[in-house]
């Protein structure tokens, strides 16, 4: 039995992408990700995750989804983020997926209406109870830092992307008045006092 997590990271930032990752493995090897350390990105430094990522793409199927701040101000982000999610679960194929689900509970209906008969498990805090969606939270976040690692080395110090990030709002609020507007790594759909 093959079995698919999947996860995102950046959903809330003002700068640079969400990435939505999909990892599937054979669930023999679901004790192997716990014996290797993975878990919820977020508990991990950025250091261990990166030694851990080459880990996993070595342990099964990877699949990720860059979502770039244009096409998440085109619509609604739970809708975009539904339709990528169903994207990877079917590439991936795996006979059970599992989905850390994001928000209100309308977003669980959501992929089941668009999954239809794919075998679907949609949790709040997945990425913790299921490892195999631990590592495709770890996936989506380092790619998402080494995205960031670009914009910096585009634009200068960025910050983390993240608006509660002082280094975040003060390149924005420098770049908005040199510019006179936000740079195109910046999502435009945010109440952002400048």
């Amino acid at each position: 039995m093959h079995i698919s997590g999947i996860d995102e990271a950046g959903r809330g930032p003002i700068l640079g992408p969400m990435v939505i990752a999909g990892v599937k493995i054979d669930k023999e090897l679901e004790i192997k990700l716990r014996e290797i350390g993975v878990k919820d990105s977020k508990k991990l430094t950025r250091k261990r995750r990166e030694k851990l990522y080459p880990l996993i793409l070595k342990m099964g199927e990877v699949k990720t989804i860059r979502v770039d701040p244009e096409e998440i101000d085109s619509r609604s982000l739970t809708e975009i983020e539904a339709e990528k999610i169903v994207q990877l679960a079917r590439e991936l194929n795996g006979d059970l997926t599992y989905v850390d689900c994001v928000g209100a509970l309308s977003f669980s209906s959501l992929l089941n209406d668009v999954i239809g008969d794919m075998m679907l498990v949609v949790s709040h805090k997945a990425d913790v109870l299921y490892p195999v969606v631990s590592a495709a939270s770890i996936v989506a976040k380092v790619q998402r830092d080494w995205a960031v690692d670009g914009l910096a080395e585009k634009y200068g110090e960025i910050g983390s992307g993240y608006p509660a990030d002082k280094r975040t709002i003060n390149f924005l609020r420098g770049y908005v008045k040199e510019n006179g507007c936000l740079p195109e790594c910046a999502r435009k759909r945010w109440k952002v006092k400048f």
